[in-house]
């Protein structure tokens, strides 16, 4: 049996990569007057991921959204309360 190979339009790569590409712009620009720089990053995700949703496909870039914010947390201290990274 042949193993079936991976296949991706040049269209579809090059949508994906410039929706990154504003998600990255977003994370290392600064942070204008009244935004934070957690701020910067939770818009440039809202935009990448509306794009995404928008231009090309509708299940993967949902999930996409949710990655930063899965960072694991510390664990608790000896005085019972827990500090979230």
């Amino acid at each position: 049996m042949e193993k079936q190979k991976f296949y991706m339009p040049a269209s579809l790569l090059i949508k994906i990569l410039v929706c990154l590409a504003v998600i990255a712009a977003f994370w290392v620009a600064p942070p204008v007057a009244p935004l934070t720089a957690v701020g910067m990053r939770v818009i440039g995700i809202f935009i990448g991921v509306i794009l995404m949703l928008s231009i090309v496909d509708t299940v993967w870039p949902a999930m996409l959204a949710y990655a930063p914010s899965m960072k694991p947390s510390r664990a608790p201290s000896a005085t019972g309360s827990s500090i979230l990274c």
